[in-house]
């Protein structure tokens, strides 16, 4: 909901990311910071360990619902 805004507003504030503005939208990325945080040493494994996980998780929730 309306919530993630301030979520993004204190990411934003703690440097852990940076947004720009592309038209109306804005594109969000993380930063060195972020990275250097939760000791992410490459992005592309990261994404594929934890993002990877989280769409599997939502196809197993929408089997279970059929």
């Amino acid at each position: 909901g309306n919530r993630i805004y301030e979520y993004v507003r204190f990411l934003v504030k703690m440097g852990l990311v940076e947004r720009k503005r592309c038209g109306r939208t804005r594109i969000l990325t993380v930063t060195p910071k972020f990275r250097e945080y939760f000791q992410i040493k490459d992005m592309d494994e990261f994404i594929e360990r934890y993002v990877r996980v989280d769409e599997e998780k939502g196809d197993e929730e929408d089997t279970k619902d059929k």
